[in-house]
């Protein structure tokens, strides 16, 4: 009975509580007593108070100067202030407040200058309100917008951060850089700004290093612009995008290289950008401090600082990271404002080194420190955490073998419970290799590794089931922290002499921020510092102790050299003119240039500019690239195809004669040679880059030493291998494995070739990028006249693309979608079932159709199909359906 009693004495002061806020002004007043985050909650008299309420109603406060008429808005004004002073309703609204406890009463009652304050029990009403109401008050474009993202997010709350933006940012309408913590939802922010330049017609661009990153946007935002009648297109060497899709694309989601890529060759699509949103900014900070011939183009910070260049000229700019040193650099350059909340979560964090009696683990700023009994310092970690089969944890380290080994170390000595479905739902059957098989063993303990050697659509997979908490311990390189928040309550970086990427302190920041800010805000979080072994970078704990935990933040300082993005500069100015004389397109490639962040930071670097456009003019004219005429030059016939079909200069000079003397009936393998001597098949691993001796001028550098023409001829022979294996219908298993015996009989000198083979997805990028130059190839040898040979290119582009012989190469099969039974969306058919049909008499997707077609026996042209095929009846079902559809599709365009 007593408990009875109690819940009615609950139940009476809520409903008296409810009934209070019930009443007019109610809630405006705890709105306008109410502090900003972080600020103390003021003590306001009824002149401020009542100025608040009309400033909540849309009214702005319009001060009389002495002596001087009044506005209509001031008369207005006054008006709707004498209303709401005059009245009863407003005092009679804030004695209730006072009475139930919401708000407090400063001073005797009935005196002028009483003031009154919120109470803890009247924020937490006012919390409920918000909450039920979309939490977001106001009714500006944003503050619409970010109702519209948080229904489509599920989202109970805003972030802090979140938060400011919407209270201190109107619509954006210059630069802006965001520097947020990860995970603290800037994404969110860009979002809000890409939905009102939509709104006004304007095309966006979304911006993103990694593949990942882009698979990420469209998963989480793609259906919701795509019920708000936006057209949304993925644009990665992954995605199957045409120009036409560009072109009708209302936002394009792309990686760096893809977008510039267009831009330096002026695209029709990229002429009406009105927003680009970068993300991952801190990407223009170089990694590379010594160029070398190895390792020349491939530092992308250069190649980012040609993309902003080019967009900022064009569109309004929003870049997207976490914090970076002499932001201010950043900001004069843009001509760009900043937004940057002042406070920051930070998780605790601990260094973990060995010691004469155990492993020592010790807090960051020495306040903590005990001695575990665990001498393996891993170990350590897991006895420091507690009950780690309750936490989740990140374990970072520098090599993708290193992730696999510490992945299999864990799963038999630190095993989990396995979430049920996990292993079927990230490792596909047609996706059995050694690699997938090393997965599958410690997912079954409750443990993943991911890295960039799995193949992007498995690592999507993967990622999916670590952000649902399936998957609570992963190892990892360096790549998962590329953008993606994942739940970790604690993220552990082992330095084991291999962590060559994370040498500074904003990188320690973009990996430690792994937990999410709203993870963190919740649960808490720590990091953990594993001192294995010294390095270079670190010889002592000490070194690594100062350098990522008490250092500044370092500026952001790009690589002033990437010959590749600079030949493709000066190309672009050159095909703008039917003819040009050198020092008039000298200038139009520095007055660019000088918009760049390596110009505006560094004095010199114009200079190296100008005497790099000479040489490299001097050098086209040597290589009959340009000819003269009079005064002026003018790009060869055959150079001006080669640009307008998209060839970088350099690599088209190098393919130029070994192509012109090829016929249409040459073997696999010399088609094979002219891709390998593309860069960005070179850049694949096994990397196997070999700079010409112009980007070695442009770079100013030496020839490459002997060692490293004997590693890239014994790659390129693992490289070739792949492809002809590839194209010769090998599994992905075979051909991996054949590649693993080729690369262990390679030496360099005496010594083993380490790091000649490839995994998973290594091998989807090389026979991705190959098929792209081949279709590029075969667009060039379209346009100078060689149709046949251009059409065995197209063909190889196919054979690369679908893993297939040159007859289904030729045939259209492989580009049937449709969906089976057991399936909930479309797939392609699958290269065994397109050999099927095609050693069954169904060449192309017109002889599925037509060829069972006949009046004189009984049933229909599919049943006969199903039967005569050689496929399972449902799958035959399937795939005669899609046939038909594309056949009448294409009667009726």
């Amino acid at each position: 009975m007593p408990s009875e009693k109690l819940s009615d004495t609950k139940m009476a002061d809520l409903k008296s509580r409810l009934k209070a806020l019930g009443n007019r002004y109610a809630v405006q007043i705890l709105e306008v007593l109410s502090p900003q985050t972080g600020e103390i909650i003021p003590e306001l008299g009824w002149d401020e108070i009542v100025d608040g309420i009309l400033v909540l109603e849309g009214h702005e406060i319009s001060k009389m100067r002495e002596g001087s008429e009044r506005t209509q808005e001031q008369v207005i004004y006054e008006e709707e202030r004498g209303r709401l002073a005059s009245g009863g309703t407003l005092y009679e609204s804030m004695n209730k407040l006072v009475h139930i406890g919401f708000v407090q009463g400063l001073g005797e009652k009935g005196r002028k200058n009483r003031s009154f304050k919120i109470t803890h029990d009247g924020r937490l009403a006012l919390s409920a309100i918000k909450t039920m109401q979309g939490l977001i008050g106001g009714d500006t474009e944003v503050s619409k917008m970010a109702r519209l993202l948080l229904r489509h997010k599920n989202f109970v709350s805003l972030l802090p951060g979140q938060e400011k933006f919407l209270r201190e940012i109107g619509d954006v309408e210059g630069n802006l850089v965001i520097q947020m913590p990860p995970g603290s939802g800037k994404t969110f922010l860009a979002m809000i700004i890409i939905l009102l330049r939509l709104q006004a017609g304007e095309r966006c661009v979304y911006l993103t290093p990694y593949t990942s990153l882009n698979r990420q946007i469209i998963e989480e935002y793609g259906e919701l612009f795509e019920h708000l009648g936006y057209s949304v297109v993925k644009y990665d060497a992954q995605s199957r995008v045409t120009e036409e899709d560009l072109n009708r694309a209302d936002l394009v989601v792309g990686i760096y290289e893809s977008v510039l890529f267009s831009l330096m060759h002026q695209r029709e699509w990229t002429k009406g950008i009105g927003l680009a949103v970068i993300d991952e900014l801190t990407e223009l900070d170089s990694l590379t401090k010594r160029v070398q011939p190895q390792n020349l183009g491939t530092d992308r910070s250069s190649r980012l600082d040609f993309l902003v260049t080019l967009l900022k000229e064009r569109a309004q700019t929003i870049t997207l990271s976490s914090r970076f040193g002499e932001t201010e650099e950043v900001l004069s350059w843009l001509d760009a404002e900043v937004f940057r909340p002042s406070f920051r979560l930070r998780p605790d964090e601990f260094l973990v080194t060995s010691g004469p009696d155990g492993a020592v683990v010790v807090s960051s700023d020495g306040v903590q420190r005990c001695i575990c009994r665990e001498k393996n310092l891993i170990d350590a970690v897991h006895e420091h955490i507690g009950d780690y089969k309750k936490k989740s944890m990140l374990f970072v380290v520098g090599t993708r073998l290193g992730a696999e080994e510490l992945a299999k170390w864990l799963a038999k000595s630190h095993p989990r419970e396995a979430h049920e479905g996990v292993l079927e739902r990230v490792v596909r059957p047609a996706e059995v290799t050694s690699l997938t098989r090393s997965l599958s063993e410690t997912l079954n303990c409750g443990v993943a590794f991911h890295h960039a050697g799995l193949q992007t659509s498995l690592r999507g997979r993967l990622e999916q089931e670590i952000k649902e908490g399936r998957v609570r311990c992963v190892v990892s390189t360096t790549g998962i922290t590329a953008g993606t928040s994942f739940p970790f309550d604690s993220v552990i970086m082992v330095f084991d002499g291999s962590l060559q990427f994370l040498g500074t302190r904003s990188r320690y920041l973009q990996i430690s921020g792994r937990i999410g800010e709203y993870h963190l805000h919740r649960h808490g979080g720590r990091v953990y510092l594993v001192f294995l072994q010294p390095s270079r970078r670190f010889r002592t704990v000490d070194d690594l102790r100062e350098r990522l935990l008490h250092s500044q933040l370092e500026p952001l300082t790009p690589n002033a050299v990437d010959p590749s993005s600079f030949t493709n500069l000066v190309s672009r100015e050159i095909s703008e003119a039917t003819r040009f004389k050198p020092d008039s397109l000298k200038e139009r490639v520095l007055d660019l240039l000088r918009g760049s962040f390596n110009a505006f930071i560094d004095d010199g670097y114009l200079v190296k500019a100008e005497r790099d456009v000479d040489g490299l003019i001097k050098w086209m004219k040597n290589s009959q690239l340009l000819e003269s005429t009079g005064q002026f030059l003018k790009p060869t016939q055959k150079t001006r195809a080669a640009i307008d079909a998209g060839l970088d200069i350099i690599d088209y000079e190098r393919i130029r004669d070994p192509l012109a003397s090829l016929k249409v009936i040459e073997e696999e393998d010399a088609l094979i040679d002219i891709l390998l001597e593309f860069r960005l098949v070179q850049s694949a691993r096994p990397r196997t880059v070999m700079p010409s001796d112009i980007e070695l001028y442009l770079a100013e550098l030496a020839k490459p030493e002997g060692w490293l023409v004997e590693l890239t001829d014994g790659r390129n022979m693992v490289k070739k291998q792949v492809l002809l294996d590839w194209i010769s219908e090998m599994t992905m298993a075979e051909v991996i494995d054949n590649a693993e015996r080729t690369a262990e009989g390679l030496k360099v000198g005496d010594r083993p070739a380490w790091g000649s083979g490839l995994d998973d997805g290594d091998l989807v990028s090389l026979v991705t990028w190959s098929s792209s130059i081949a279709f590029t190839i075969s667009d060039y040898l379209d346009r100078v006249g060689s149709n046949a040979l251009a059409e065995r290119f197209e063909v190889l582009g196919n054979q690369l693309k679908y893993g297939v012989k040159q007859d289904l190469g030729e045939s259209d099969l492989m580009t049937l979608e449709f969906r089976d039974s057991t399936e909930t969306s479309s797939r392609p058919i699958s290269r065994t079932e397109a050999r099927t049909l095609f050693e069954h008499g169904y060449q192309t997707i017109e002889r599925v159709v037509k060829k069972d077609i006949d009046a004189s026996k009984e049933g229909l042209a599919r049943e006969r199909f199903a039967a005569n095929c050689g496929l399972e009846e449902d799958l035959a079902l399937s795939i005669y359906k899609s046939a038909l559809n594309r056949v009448r599709e294409r009667l009726s365009g």
